[in-house]
């Protein structure tokens, strides 16, 4: 053997090793956890294939011995609980605490109208969400009913769920399935919610499905586009998914089948190489089909606009952004990149759009005006026509802060939250000494709240502002200043019963 190649096999004979050991525990009891897998991954894992893993003994307790030393986590899961929680523990920690959340788990069954069983329908599970500040409803998961219209819906997480059925199949003549929500309402504004706690199953929830007369929408296209247009229907105003149908390209007839009673836009892109299009129809569903509707195409709206600072075009890269204020129009959101100070944004509706607008670090927009008028808040309706001016400044104010419990120590994750009068609400989450700040904001009258938990977006609905007013700071920011908060956060408990009470 070559003294070169001893060298190296002592070299490897003496690599640093370390070992890592800890326990895994129930996150709801505290109770030790046996038969739970531990796995181990990182940087000083290579291959997945090869990763270490172990089982916990009865005691809760694992541990890996002669590992290379370098940079892991450690990751374990149990039937019965939930996902994979994984902690990052230093190589020769021996106090390593896992904690994993038991499941929870809603029986239930499937009825009509008359109490009989629905096999085969849909049952949807949900949570909260807030969009414009407004209450909706996120579809999480859902099964299909068995024979005898029982479910189960496992995997879920401590907290507040709403529920759904929809039958599939046999419907009375003329009649189509709707999606019903627990209780019993076809309206998910007035949806019971359903509180699941950890590792507790829910039994006896009664969901029932329920039919609504449907409608056919018909008409045609009018115009040299109509061979190639796509129609949408889409529920006005709300979050609904939208609805599809193709253009007979021979007649430039549409037809829409299964429509229940309600308000909807009807709308139809068009382009070509020589200009764009658009159909922006509103129509309201009744007690009876619509016939012979006729649709035409208008072409579609360009705001041209102008960036300035200092009465000078702005030339710093930046992009100008339509947002649609009403839900159900994002996906006629529209952007572009300004050059020299100048935009065009084209293709737009005849629906309000926000205007919004991407800067680097050292601006704010000190006012908008459209059509020589100046606006109180940053929304336009772009076929009332006019040119967009935004003027901006390059001094800004800023507000730092952290945020501390009661015993004064810094807190982690916390959501802070910034705002004022006609203005966007920003936020920003702690750091993990507890600090936040907020950056080219404009002059004004501000209000700053630390939350310890709240449910993403709920601070744009102006009730929930209100009611926590005489707990936010308040402060004033002239141009260029800058501003310290402390602030003590809200508790969860506390946040979660204003909610509740919420429209």
């Amino acid at each position: 053997m070559t003294p070169v190649l001893m060298l190296v096999l002592a070299m490897a004979q003496e690599a640093p090793r370390c070992s890592i050991s800890g326990h895994v525990y129930n996150a709801a009891t505290g109770a030790p956890l046996a038969r739970a897998s531990v796995n181990l991954g990182g940087r000083a894992v290579p291959n997945r294939d090869t990763a270490p893993s172990t089982v916990t003994d009865e005691g809760g307790n694992f541990h890996f011995d002669t590992l290379t030393v370098g940079e892991y986590y450690a990751s374990a899961e149990r039937n019965g609980f939930l996902g994979d929680v994984a902690t990052r523990p230093s190589c020769g920690a021996s106090d390593v605490a896992i904690k994993l959340m038991p499941q929870g788990i809603i029986f239930g069954k499937v009825v009509d109208d008359l109490g009989e069983p629905v096999p085969g329908a849909n049952v949807g599970v949900f949570h909260r969400a807030w969009l414009h500040g407004r209450r909706s409803l996120e579809p999480m998961q859902g099964t299909t009913s068995q024979a005898d219209g029982t479910f189960a819906l496992g995997s879920l997480r401590p907290g507040t769920y709403f529920f759904s059925a929809e039958g599939q199949a046999h419907p009375p003549p003329g009649q189509q399935f709707v999606r019903n929500y627990y209780p019993d309402t076809p309206d998910p504004q007035s949806a019971a919610p359903i509180t699941v706690a950890a590792g507790t199953d829910v039994r006896g929830v009664e969901l029932r499905v329920r039919t609504a007369r449907m409608f056919t929408v018909r008409g045609r296209i009018v115009g040299d586009v109509a061979a190639r247009a796509i129609m949408m229907m889409r529920p006005g105003g709300s979050a609904a998914d939208f609805g599809f149908n193709t253009i007979d390209v021979k007649q430039g007839a549409f037809e829409f089948r299964g429509v229940a009673p309600g308000d909807y836009v009807l709308m139809a892109p068009f382009s070509d190489d020589a200009n764009t299009k658009v159909a922006f129809v509103p129509i309201t569903v009744a007690d009876a089909d619509i016939d012979d509707l006729r649709v035409t195409f208008a072409p579609a709206i360009t705001v041209t606009g102008a960036i300035r600072l200092n009465d000078k075009p702005f030339t710093l890269p930046s992009q100008v952004r339509f947002l649609p204020v009403s839900i159900a129009d994002m996906n006629m959101a529209s952007a572009g990149q300004a050059e020299n100070g100048s935009f065009a944004i084209k293709g737009l509706s005849p629906t309000r759009y926000r205007v919004m607008l991407e800067l680097p670090n050292g601006y704010y927009i000190k006012a908008i005006r459209f059509a020589g008028q100046p606006l109180s808040t940053p929304e336009i309706d772009p076929s009332a026509g006019g040119t967009l001016e935004i003027i901006l400044s390059d001094k800004p104010a800023r507000v730092s802060g952290t945020v501390r419990d009661e015993k004064d120590a810094p807190v982690a994750l916390a959501e802070v939250d910034l705002w004022s009068t006609n203005r966007e609400i920003r936020s920003a989450v702690t750091s993990a000494d507890g600090r936040f700040q907020f950056s080219n904001l404009p002059p004004g009258d501000y209000r700053a709240i630390a939350w310890e938990w709240i449910e993403n977006g709920a601070i744009e609905n102006p009730a929930l502002r209100a009611a926590f007013a005489s707990h936010a700071t308040q402060f004033t920011l002239d141009e260029g200043t800058q501003q310290s908060a402390d602030l003590k956060p809200i508790g969860k408990a506390t946040v979660e019963a204003a909610i509740a009470t919420l429209p």
